[in-house]
C-alpha cells in the first residue's frame, strides 16, 4: 500500500515551501462562548491543520469546510478544559482526541445533508496541494490531478473503511492508536484497514485500466 500511495501522490518536484503554511491558519470564531483560553490556543495550533486536512478526506464538501471547522473547535472549546494529555505522545494523543469529535460532527453534517438533500462528497481543497511559490504551472496541475485521484479513489470507500484508511495510510497512525480514535477493538480496526486497502488497490486498478483503455 506505502508503494501504491506512492505512485498516486508521488510529487513532481521537489516538495516546496506550502504557501498555506506561511499564511494564518483558519479563523476561530468562539461566538459567544468565552475567550480562548491559552491552552486551547496552543491546542488549536498544534491541531488545525489535521481537522482541516482529515474533513477533507472524510469527505466534507468545499462549501460546508469552514462550518465544520468551527463546529469542531467549539466542542474542542468546550471540552478541553476537561482533557488530560498524557505526558508522552501529546501530539498524537490530540490527534486522537480531536479526531473523535471530528468524526461526530461530520457524521452528523452528513445525516442532516441527506435529510436536505444536499450533495456531499469531496471537494475540499486539501492543505496538503497548496501549490508553494516557486511552483511551475505544468507542477501544480499535475500535483493537482494526483490530489484529486486520491480524493476520487477515497470515495470508493464507505464512510467507515475511509476513516482508518485516511488515519493509517495518509495520517501515519498505526492500526491500534487508529483503533482508539474510532472506538474500535484493535483486531475488528485492522480486518477494516484490510478489507479498506484492498477495496481501494481494485479502485486503483480499474482507473488504471481506463486510463490505458483511453491510450489505446
Amino acid at each position: 500500500m506505502p508503494k501504491l500511495l506512492g505512485h498516486i501522490l508521488a510529487p513532481a518536484a521537489p516538495a516546496p515551501v506550502i504557501e498555506a503554511e506561511r499564511t494564518a491558519s483558519p479563523r476561530f470564531t468562539a461566538g459567544d462562548a468565552a475567550l480562548p483560553s491559552a491552552s486551547f490556543d496552543a491546542f488549536y495550533r498544534d491541531t488545525w491543520r489535521f481537522v482541516w486536512r482529515s474533513l477533507g478526506r472524510l469527505g466534507a464538501p468545499q462549501w460546508a469546510m469552514e462550518d465544520l471547522f468551527q463546529e469542531v473547535f467549539l466542542v474542542v472549546h468546550r471540552r478541553l478544559p476537561d482533557y488530560e494529555p498524557p505526558s508522552e505522545n501529546a501530539d498524537l494523543a490530540a490527534r486522537v482526541w480531536v479526531f473523535r469529535i471530528l468524526r461526530f460532527v461530520l457524521r452528523s453534517h452528513r445525516r442532516g445533508s441527506h435529510r436536505k438533500g444536499a450533495p456531499f462528497h469531496s471537494d475540499a481543497i486539501d492543505l496538503d496541494a497548496v501549490p508553494g511559490a516557486t511552483e511551475t504551472p505544468h507542477v501544480i496541475a499535475e500535483r493537482s490531478e494526483r490530489v484529486q485521484l486520491l480524493y476520487d479513489l477515497l470515495d470508493t470507500l464507505d464512510s467507515e473503511k475511509r476513516e482508518i484508511f485516511v488515519l493509517v495510510e495518509l495520517e501515519g497512525l498505526t492500526a491500534r492508536d487508529a483503533a482508539s480514535a474510532l472506538a474500535l477493538n484493535e483486531r475488528t480496526a485492522r480486518t477494516r484497514l484490510n478489507a479498506a486497502r484492498a477495496d481501494f488497490k481494485k479502485a486503483f486498478e480499474r482507473h488504471r485500466a481506463r486510463d490505458e483503455w483511453r491510450l489505446k
